[in-house]
């Protein structure tokens, strides 16, 4: 069953070239990440459709998108409509040998990111906690409807990210591919940047260095071969400037304010912080509709947009209308926001956020950085860690890591800085065209708004992942400035030196160990192929299921649970097994199933004074994970 993944690619690949026909003068580019744009937006409303009917299976998503297909067939056989097939002209044989060489970088670098997204299992903290359970828990309930949950945020949070997870492990039967969005979007994003930067009339070499900018941040090589949500918003952010600048630089295409709009959508739907970054790109494109066309027309596309936007929202919002009352939950993540925005607070944020790409290897000048980050503080009357700008954890520089959670973009944020001052130098002077202006505003304005409004948090460094994305052609418009390939060869060759560990040793899943970064086993001899579960209760759970001839697993304690963990164990989701949580006095309760009764029951961080859970005693511990069940 595992072959019907490819129904996905091959509706893509069909969009793709329905869109090089009907735009033949377009760039290949522009095709690619509307169809791209436009193939996802079928992906949401798939999914919802078949959430609603209750068949949200491998077999419904396989059907759903073989009828698209058939559809982009049949549009070839309208009468007036039949036109010659016109592939994608992607202009390699023009390149000369040192922009070849970029894009055989660019290539590796993309081979490796796949190859550990292919080999490695879902392992970070998040993921396990609730981005991939609510993906099993949705394929077991043939729907993504909420369900009782002790993790709560399954419910809560926006879903696309998941939905792509969804349908890869729905269409697979397994998590072998999961990590693969991820890693298109990192693809994507590459392909979106060099666009971007075409039409802020940056060079090919130009174009070329912006997308290896993208492909060697540490941050988003970390997150290309997981299962985390970051680099998607990073990527709808550049995506939606691109669609952007291409719709006022043009004549207002419908079809790019379509994608606009849903690009727009796209990105709440997967995570509400994207916001953040796309209002001072929306402010900006705001002010040049006003300038370019008349109001009425303004207020049409608006509406239009809405529309989308609701379209691909509004299972979402209604899920939470449902559940809890309003469109989207925040109280719970209200810690997350700041108590009051103040000059003093978003400047402790700005400085603080920034730290997270000063991961300098020498303990001797992160202290000096610490200290005078410290003696800032005690200048503005502020604490270091005042908790009404600080969420999680305590401020601190960390030497360079390859953690998904705490990594940063030292060496990129370093050139950003430099070329940063040398373009504003040269914009003042007027050497470079005023459209350079764009890029810088919109990221530092992004950045701003982002410290504004949320706190700090101990693993936020990959939340300032779109400043970089749309920074990107600055650095590669001040290279494509150097006059000697040879020089401009030497940086490409650096960016990928330097980026080796993050290719080759992430932390907890590395092709190749580093000693310096990761202490964990080769992926190839380790985390892929060994299905043996490292916690004790974990490897005995499936015989217990056996012995006991359980087809129905409670699940009951803390929402710190890492509870893909039970699922991966298990093998799970599968037919002649359900897993559901024992929940109540939380939202979620009110699904709880009558019906549903375990036979056994695994707890998260149980204490020894509970001695039974609806009947059933402990039979087996290996902590944090207790098993309860019959006591004979």
């Amino acid at each position: 069953m595992a072959i019907m993944i490819l129904i996905v690619p091959f509706c893509f690949f069909a969009f793709w070239l329905f869109m090089e026909t009907f735009h033949p003068r377009s760039d290949w580019r522009k095709n690619f990440l509307l169809s791209f744009v436009f193939i996802n937006f079928f992906l949401v409303i798939l999914t919802e459709i078949l959430s609603a009917l209750h068949v949200l299976t491998a077999w419904g998503i396989f059907f759903g998108w073989l009828i698209l297909l058939i559809g982009l067939i049949l549009i070839w056989l309208i009468p007036g409509k039949q036109r010659k097939i016109k592939f994608p002209e992607i202009p390699l044989k023009s390149l000369n040998l040192g922009e070849l060489t970029l894009v055989v970088l660019m290539f590796v670098i993309l081979v490796a990111v796949g190859a550990v997204a292919l080999l490695s299992r879902p392992s970070v903290y998040d993921v396990l906690n609730y981005h991939m359970p609510r993906v099993a828990h949705w394929i077991q309930n043939h729907s993504v409807m909420h369900y009782p949950s002790g993790i709560e945020y399954q419910n809560r949070y926006p879903t696309f990210a998941e939905f792509q997870a969804l349908q890869v492990f729905a269409l697979t039967g397994s998590d072998l591919l999961v990590k693969f969005p991820a890693w298109t979007m990192l693809l994507v994003s590459m392909i979106s940047g060099s666009l971007f930067a075409k039409e802020l009339g940056i060079n090919r070499s130009g174009q070329l260095f912006t997308s290896l900018f993208i492909a060697t941040l540490p941050v988003a090589l970390t997150q290309a071969s997981s299962v985390k949500n970051d680099i998607h918003v990073a990527a709808w952010t550049l995506l939606l400037a691109t669609f952007m600048l291409l719709f006022i630089k043009g004549k207002g295409s419908l079809t790019l304010l379509a994608a606009i709009g849903v690009t727009f959508g796209l990105g709440y739907l997967t995570k509400s912080t994207t916001m953040l970054f796309m209002l001072p790109l929306i402010v900006w494109f705001g002010f040049r509709c006003i300038k370019q066309y008349p109001f009425g027309k303004i207020l049409l596309w608006l509406l239009i947009v809405l529309l989308i936007f609701l379209l691909i929202n509004g299972g979402f919002f209604w899920r939470n209308v449902k559940t809890y009352g309003v469109l989207q939950d925040v109280g719970p993540s209200s810690r997350l926001l700041n108590d009051k925005i103040s000059i003093a607070g978003t400047f402790s944020n700005l400085i603080r956020n920034a730290a997270f790409h000063l991961q300098y290897p020498w303990d001797s000048v992160r202290d000096w950085v610490e200290l005078f980050i410290l003696k800032v503080h005690v200048k503005l009357g502020l604490d270091l860690n005042d908790s009404r700008y600080t969420s999680d954890g305590h401020f601190d520089i960390k030497p360079p890591n390859t953690d998904t959670s705490f990594t940063g973009n030292t060496l990129h944020a370093h050139l950003l800085v430099i070329t940063f001052i040398i373009a504003s130098i040269l914009l003042f002077k007027k050497k470079l065209p005023p459209m350079i202006w764009l890029p810088i505003l919109i990221s530092l304005s992004g950045y701003l708004l982002f410290s504004a409004v949320i706190k700090w948090q101990l693993f936020g460094g990959r939340y300032s992942l779109s400043l970089f994305f749309l920074a990107a052609p600055v650095f590669g418009l001040m290279i494509s400035k150097i006059p000697w390939a040879g020089v401009k060869l030497a940086c490409a060759a650096a960016l990928l030196i330097l980026t080796i560990p993050w290719l080759i040793s992430i932390n907890d899943r590395p092709l190749l160990p580093l000693s310096k970064y990761s202490s964990e086993n080769n992926i190839i001899m380790y985390s892929r192929f060994n299905t043996i579960p490292r916690n004790a209760t974990l490897r005995e759970l499936p015989n217990l299921i056996d012995s006991y001839g359980c087809d129905q697993i409670g699940l009951y304690g803390t929402g710190r649970a890492k509870e893909y963990e039970i699922w991966s164990a298990l093998s799970a989701p599968r037919d002649d097994l359900r897993i559901e949580w024992l929940v109540a006095g939380t939202s979620s309760a009110q699904y709880n199933d009558e019906n549903f009764k375990p036979c056994l029951i695994v707890c998260v961080e149980c204490s020894e004074d509970v001695t039974e859970i609806r009947g059933l005693v402990p039979i087996f511990n290996g902590p944090p994970y207790t098993v309860y069940g019959p006591a004979q």
